[in-house]
């Protein structure tokens, strides 16, 4: 348990002390990094200037516009 938490970040340059050795740190790691990429969208949407608009700003974590349904 203690190895999947300390190696949750996945990669040395994200700060991890360590990278996952083990298929269930390295699933924790991925189900980690797919959270992130859904908060980033969903807060795009949320954060546009006008609800109106289809697409957002650019979203710099992203690299991209975001269009919102």
């Amino acid at each position: 348990m203690l190895h999947m938490i300390v190696s949750h970040h996945g990669q040395y340059e994200w700060q991890s002390p360590k990278r996952p050795k083990f298929l269930e740190a390295a699933v924790l790691h991925h189900l980690d990094m797919i959270d992130a990429e859904i908060d980033m969208f969903s807060s795009a949407a949320d954060n546009r200037e006008n609800q109106d608009d289809r697409w957002t700003g650019w979203v710099k974590g992203l690299d991209r516009y975001v269009f919102c349904k």
